[in-house]
């Protein structure tokens, strides 16, 4: 009995064991089966995954844009098998693209992500706003053979190009008329802000009316930092170079309000409405009617003295035989930094300010000539090296020069643009020569000759459409558009031309390779001539039009328009707009030559590579 009693233990022990090793068996082949499930899960979701990316890739590349959207497989004309989905999101940062790729197969995921350069969003001509674009012939052409450069001719985000006939076509470009591009027109971009684009800043305005459009630090900060000055009173400088740190508006001597308008600073304007109660050591008052500074040393020198603010009181005539710096004696007063107060206007003949003393951070000139008027300037003889702030008209002679200056015209209040009248004006008897200037205006007006600006910005402001900004009134019915008050257009030239960064034959380089092309910002406002010649950049923000009989841009144009509104444009047989990446690039300050401006945005092409250092691929897995 024991023994068999012994062999019946031994016997379910040995059972339980068999079970065990059974059932480790049972176990072990489904752990490799969920295995061999879950990775080929994995495989499938990673395939799905690089699907999605590599398609929505291409899709970018092909139209250049990278919107904040989703892509589906689906979506992207793929039907992937085995159950497998795949989707990629595009998040647009400036000009580089992320893109977040998932692939799922049962409860599987993969994640990859992807940077990428691309073009997103600019084009020769580059609207925000619905559209009706009417080609009726005339050239519009993406394709820029000289640079090895291709971008889509005519993009918008909403809105419809009736073609007519026309055929729009792909680069490469092969006769003189039609629609050119890769790809040649694109109506569906999803634009919110085309500023970021094509600036180095975050939005228009900081304190832009529209607040979901406004940001950290916009266009507009970025001019009033750039061009404006520090202003102090009584016996401190008139003026300390940027960086200006400082976010109340009188920090600078003038802002912007939020509608993009420039207003003076308080205190300037303060000092010079009370003139008669400013005191300091290095301040000087002169009631006489016309005076020459060649006379400065026996006038108003003194050696304890490095910056200099002469009080006019009169309307007074103003030359300059020579130029800064000058030299007194023995003593050469080589840092001289002269502050003219014309509260009353006057005349300005001759007058060069001499080699500015340094340049800013911002490439901006440190001017030793600064002249602030309350009242009506006439320009006459040359401008030269001097930088003036004015709240009222400006009138310059036929012929007059101006060079290396800055000119800025502001409004008294920020309601003053209301007013049609309003007298910010830059108003030529005769031809206007502008070189290598910032212009800052309500309104210009040539009626007695053409208009030439090279190397300059042109920022105007007229108010062609008060109600148009507030987004109430049609855009087609304003002043200047129809004709009943032409102070309303930010440039009038009657039967006269505007040449803006080229010649008349097509040149905006010189040959010794000296750029021509200029700048001109827009800002709610129209441009009108008998014909117009800009190479460089249009920029319009709010309601803008360009209105003449041949129009000819070289490099591209730019409409920040209200998005709720819409834009009636027509091309005819006097239409040629050609994208010239070097006439854009040639904008962007080259701290060799000290020209151009900062806060313009480098343009890429569809047709450069990315390079390495934009790619990087992470994977992530899930698995269930």
């Amino acid at each position: 009995m024991k023994k068999k009693g012994f062999a019946l233990v031994t016997a379910l022990i040995l059972c339980f064991v068999l079970s065990i090793i059974g059932t480790a068996a049972i176990t072990l082949s489904y752990i490799s089966y969920q295995t061999s499930v879950s990775e080929k899960n994995f495989y499938l979701a990673e395939k799905a995954a690089n699907v999605c990316l590599l398609a929505a890739m291409d899709e970018i590349n092909r139209t250049g844009f990278c919107s904040n959207q989703e892509f589906t497989n689906s979506g992207l004309g793929y039907t992937l098998p085995y159950g497998t989905t795949c989707k990629v999101t595009s998040t647009q940062s400036t000009n580089i693209c992320f893109l977040r790729a998932e692939g799922q197969a049962r409860n599987s995921r993969v994640f990859k992500t992807t940077i990428i350069q691309g073009f997103y969003g600019a084009g020769l001509y580059t609207v925000r706003g619905g559209v009706n674009a009417n080609y009726r012939g005339g050239l519009l052409t993406g394709c820029d053979g000289e640079n090895n450069c291709t971008v889509p001719a005519f993009i918008a985000s909403s809105g419809t190009i009736n073609l007519g006939s026309t055929t729009p076509r792909y680069c490469p470009q092969s006769s003189n008329i039609g629609i050119w591009g890769n790809p040649p027109t694109y109506t569906n971009a999803a634009f919110r802000d085309l500023v970021p684009l094509f600036f180095n800043v975050n939005c228009f305005a900081s304190n832009f009316y529209d607040t979901t459009l406004r940001c950290n630090y916009g266009l507009t900060d970025a001019l009033r930092d750039t061009y404006g000055w520090v202003y102090r009173r009584n016996a401190q400088s008139y003026f300390t170079p940027y960086p200006n740190t400082q976010t109340s508006n009188n920090a600078t001597d003038f802002y912007f309000s939020s509608y993009g308008e420039p207003v003076i600073n308080s205190a300037l304007k303060a000092d010079l409405q009370n003139y008669s109660s400013l005191s300091g050591n290095c301040l000087f008052t002169s009631n006489a009617n016309s005076y020459d500074f060649s006379t400065f040393c026996s006038n108003f020198y003194n050696p304890n003295c490095g910056n200099y603010t002469i009080v006019f009181t009169r309307t007074t005539s103003i030359s300059l035989s020579g130029s800064l710096p000058l030299t007194c004696g023995s003593n050469d007063i080589s840092s001289l930094w002269l502050t003219i107060l014309l509260p009353r206007g006057g005349s300005l003949n001759n007058v060069n300010g001499g080699l500015p003393v340094s340049q800013t951070s911002l490439g901006e000139w440190k001017y030793r000539l600064n002249i602030y008027s309350g009242g009506a300037l006439n320009i006459s003889g040359s401008l030269n090296y001097v930088r003036i702030l004015s709240t009222a008209t400006i009138n310059v002679s036929s012929g007059v020069n101006i060079r290396n200056s800055t000119i800025i015209q502001t409004l008294n209040s920020e309601t003053e643009n209301n007013n049609a009248n309003s007298p910010q004006n830059f108003i030529g008897n005769g031809q206007i020569n502008l070189y290598d200037s910032k212009i800052i205006t309500r309104h210009i007006r040539f009626t007695n000759g053409n208009l030439y600006v090279y190397r300059t910005l042109l920022y105007l402001y007229a108010n062609a459409c008060p109600n148009c900004v507030r987004n109430t009134s049609d855009p087609n019915q304003n002043p200047c558009y129809t004709g009943s008050n032409y102070y309303r257009c930010g440039w009038y030239g009657g039967n006269y031309n505007a040449y803006v960064g080229m010649y008349q034959n097509g040149t905006y380089v010189l040959s010794d390779g000296t750029p021509l092309t200029s700048i001109i910002i827009n800002n709610n406002s129209i441009v009108r001539s008998e014909s117009f010649y800009i190479a460089g950049i249009y920029f319009g923000q709010d309601v803008n039009y360009l209105v003449g009989s041949t129009n000819v841009i070289k490099g591209f144009l730019v409409r920040n328009f209200p998005s709720n509104l819409s834009l009636q444009i027509g091309f005819t047989d006097s239409t040629n707009f050609q994208f010239k990446l070097d006439a854009i690039n040639s904008l962007r300050y080259d701290p060799v030559s000290r020209r151009g401006f900062w806060f313009v945005r480098k343009v890429n092409c569809i047709r450069e590579k990315p390079t390495p250092a934009y790619f990087s691929v992470i994977t992530r897995m899930t698995t269930w």
